[in-house]
């Protein structure tokens, strides 16, 4: 087997595709990572957000995020992929380091934060 690496991938979907067509491109995209023989560790949908900016006239994108592992040359074909598809607006991968890395969505974060301001 080739030397797995861990990764995290969101990427962002355009707000108004139908539920078959969201279906089938998260379909698309975790079916690359299984191809190479990737493990996905946790999904999460994020759910629609408005964007910084507007990114191909979309002003709201659905947000998805992946931690997986996976071959290096994974990662090449994944970014191919989600390139050509047009639900997908943007995305962004990052390798993350052999050290364990403790998985925590943003929600968590905010209240985290949330419960140090109440201790003050």
């Amino acid at each position: 087997m080739a030397n797995l690496r861990q990764y995290e991938t969101t990427y962002i979907l355009r707000p108004n595709l139908e539920e078959a067509d969201r279906t089938k491109t998260m379909e698309r995209i975790t079916g690359v990572i299984a191809t190479f023989e990737g493990n996905i560790a946790r999904t999460d949908e994020w759910g629609t957000r408005k964007l910084a900016y507007p990114i191909r006239k979309e002003t709201r994108g659905e947000y998805i995020y992946m931690h997986y592992e996976a071959p290096a040359k994974t990662i090449l074909e994944l970014e191919r992929v989600m390139r050509l598809m047009d639900p997908v607006i943007k995305f962004l991968t990052v390798r993350l380091d052999a050290q364990s890395v403790e998985m925590i969505s943003p929600w968590e974060v905010q209240s985290k934060d949330d419960e140090n301001n109440n201790d003050e």
